[in-house]
């Protein structure tokens, strides 16, 4: 893209690059390609790549502990893609925005994620969904932890059916959020809540 002076193209493949450093765990390849990302997306006045940059900023913060500013991030870029009716965009952030949101302010996770699921129902965005249903069973890990552990069950069963694996640093994040459901199920009752999960349509 860069030899062909392809400037859009160039922020695109960067900003690609940048959510895969994400999930691999380098945030400062992240950080780098995103930043350059966002410059040329910014020169060049294309406000949805600019706000898709920012999205995947804002989950490299949250990823690297700073969930303020990963919260500042995406709650600034949504309205632009409420305006320009990029609805993929929109569930993606709330998806990100939940699980910024998560340990701080439940209410706000949970009203993020409905309204992700919401769109992505509506479309048919079934990238997504796993990460929301292991967002709702982050949501249930205290108080329900049989749900909890079906709902992250069935989000793995997703993960598979798509294509998508959960990435190594979403892993570590879910098994984290799960550890309340954990300390209270033993082996077999966890296996069974697991299958019973993964045996759920969508």
């Amino acid at each position: 893209a860069e030899a062909a002076g392809d400037r859009r193209g160039t922020a695109t493949a960067l900003r690609s690059v940048g959510r895969m450093a994400i999930d691999q765990g380098d945030p400062a390849t992240a950080r780098r390609v995103l930043e350059r990302s966002l410059a040329i997306e910014q020169e060049l006045g294309n406000a949805s790549g600019a706000a898709w940059s920012r999205n995947y900023l804002g989950l490299l913060a949250h990823f690297e502990g700073d969930n303020a500013s990963a919260r500042s991030e995406l709650e600034a870029i949504i309205p632009t893609l409420r305006r320009l009716d990029d609805r993929w965009g929109v569930a993606v952030s709330l998806c990100y925005l939940g699980h910024v949101a998560f340990d701080d302010d439940n209410a706000t996770a949970r009203a993020c994620w409905l309204e992700s699921l919401e769109i992505c129902r509506a479309e048919r965005y079934l990238w997504c969904i796993p990460y929301l249903l292991e967002g709702f069973g982050s949501l249930a890990a205290e108080a329900q932890p049989i749900r909890a552990v079906r709902l992250v069950g069935a989000a793995a069963s997703l993960h598979e059916t798509i294509g998508a694996p959960r990435p190594p640093i979403w892993r570590a994040d879910v098994r984290r959020r799960l550890t309340p459901a954990r300390r209270v199920l033993d082996e077999v009752a966890h296996a069974a809540a697991t299958a019973e999960g993964r045996a759920m349509t969508l």
